[in-house]
């Protein structure tokens, strides 16, 4: 092998100091028949070279006749991938193409290693690492999708989309549905955790939106959520969107935009966008004592990947329809029947009213944020809106007769369960024993130090916590 430099002066010394080709390899202490080829090649080449119709041919005949002499290199075909196992491989993969081509786009895709699993049941020796070359260079030769770039105007589009974040809070597994919005024009990112992918939920997350930003964009892109796009019409070339969808949009003044379907590149910002929001803020944090303290991480992570994006996004803000409209309330009526509980359940969650409402019928109005049950026309309860399914909110206040007459009745009661961990504390540490005395504090008025009771500082402060609890209990009324 020679290198570009020895090359270069065979061809100088034959060409342009006229050396014979016996001279030149004396000189260069090269054998004679590797000056007659790279003589011949440069003839060769020399010919293209002036017949070339174009400087970009001309300029890659110069670059072989003077540049680095370039060696094919032999590989030897080792590869294990051949006779039956590559015949089942392109089985495989044929059936591949047809099933795409009866159901037309899906995501039920052949992968290297469902066939590596099923050239191992076959009884094959194969290593997955090679069953996986094979299926690099199938996926290689199969044409590429091309993309167009897409520009937006400042204020013009939104995108929205979910992405599931699974959680510990306070030791439990919990999973959250994070609603990312992405501005493609300044590519800002914002970020919500909620607790469904309901219509609530994306009712909710838009509003909250729309205050964030303290505008409003022209268009605002979906998939086809199951919330957004209740049905089809005219064969399926029609969608029909929900009515609430369609009054929220009207209110605010956006156009709703949904995607094709299985289409995700045609919100590509939001896309890529929810996934690194998702694997940056949870890949390695994942583990919280409370919601509470996983909402703050959440909104202080955004800040901190939208740092330089600040500019951008200050700008788009100034293009944005302004908002000067009241906040959007979304509500919800109905009506359900109290159980022998006190309580009434409202889309498989269950809330407390008043005891004397025991088997009537109560009117209730749900919001995104809250519950509130009217006896007639009169406002008997309000909780906070629960989510998921079989959870309680429950109230001291509309337990107070019963209370009273059965005060063993706390010890397991969905009331305590679900009370404020200094009201728990305070009652067991000082009434598991004595109920009434439970009773007479939450509707009596304040606690004081037990006599002969030593008290930590801990528990002294919880007492003052609780203390405080009292007049949100009491200030509600009675029945």
């Amino acid at each position: 092998m020679i290198n570009m430099i020895e090359k270069n002066g065979i061809i100088s010394m034959y060409i342009h100091e006229k050396k014979s080709k016996r001279e030149i390899a004396r000189i260069l202490d090269i054998s004679r028949n590797t000056v007659d080829k790279y003589v011949k090649d440069y003839k060769a080449c020399l010919i293209d070279l002036k017949e070339s119709g174009t400087t970009y041919e001309s300029r890659i005949y110069q670059e072989k006749l003077y540049g680095k002499p370039k060696y094919e290199r032999q590989v030897p075909n080792r590869s294990v991938f051949i006779g039956k196992m590559k015949d089942i491989f392109d089985e495989l993969i044929e059936k591949d193409r047809i099933r795409d081509e009866q159901l037309g786009p899906n995501k039920q895709k052949l992968t290297a290693a469902k066939i590596y699993r099923v050239l191992k049941e076959r009884g094959f020796q194969v290593s997955q690492s090679t069953v996986e070359r094979a299926f690099n260079r199938y996926k290689d030769s199969l044409p590429k999708d091309v993309f167009i770039r897409q520009e937006y105007d400042p204020g013009q589009r939104a995108e929205y989309d979910f992405h599931h974040v699974k959680t510990m809070i306070g030791g439990v597994k919990k999973t959250y549905h994070q609603v990312t919005i992405a501005m493609p024009n300044s590519d800002y990112l914002w970020a919500r955790l909620y607790h469904d992918e309901t219509r609530t939920t994306l009712i909710k997350s838009i509003i909250d939106f729309i205050e964030y930003s303290g505008g409003i964009f022209e268009e605002m892109v979906f998939d086809n959520l199951s919330p957004l796009v209740k049905r089809y019409a005219f064969q399926r070339k029609e969608k029909i969107y929900d009515e609430e969808l369609i009054k929220l949009s009207t209110y605010y003044g956006f156009s709703i935009m949904t995607c094709n379907a299985r289409s995700g590149w045609e919100k590509g910002s939001v896309e890529n966008g929810g996934k690194f929001v998702r694997k940056e803020l949870f890949s390695l944090e994942y583990s919280f004592d409370s919601e509470d303290e996983l909402m703050a991480y959440v909104e202080a992570s955004i800040e901190k990947i939208n740092k330089d994006k600040l500019e951008a996004y200050e700008l788009e803000r100034k293009a944005l329809k302004k908002n000067d409209l009241p906040r959007y309330v979304y509500a919800k009526e109905g009506l359900s029947i109290v159980n022998v509980y006190s309580m009434t359940t409202i889309d498989n969650n269950h809330y407390s009213v008043p005891e004397r409402l025991v088997g009537k019928a109560v009117n209730y109005v749900k919001t995104t944020d809250c519950v509130a049950i009217y006896d007639g026309s009169t406002p008997v309860a309000k909780h906070p809106l629960l989510f998921g399914k079989g959870n309680y909110s429950t109230d001291f206040k509309h337990y107070e007769k019963t209370l009273k007459k059965k005060p063993g009745a706390i010890q397991n009661s969905v009331l305590l369960k679900g009370a404020k961990s200094e009201v728990k504390r305070y009652y067991e540490a000082f009434c598991k024993e004595d109920p009434k005395k439970f009773l007479e504090h939450i509707y009596g008025g304040q606690i004081k130090k037990p006599k002969d009771e030593v008290m930590d500082e801990i528990l002294m402060r919880q007492l003052s916590v609780f203390n405080q609890l009292i007049p949100e209990v009491t200030s509600l009324g009675k029945d």
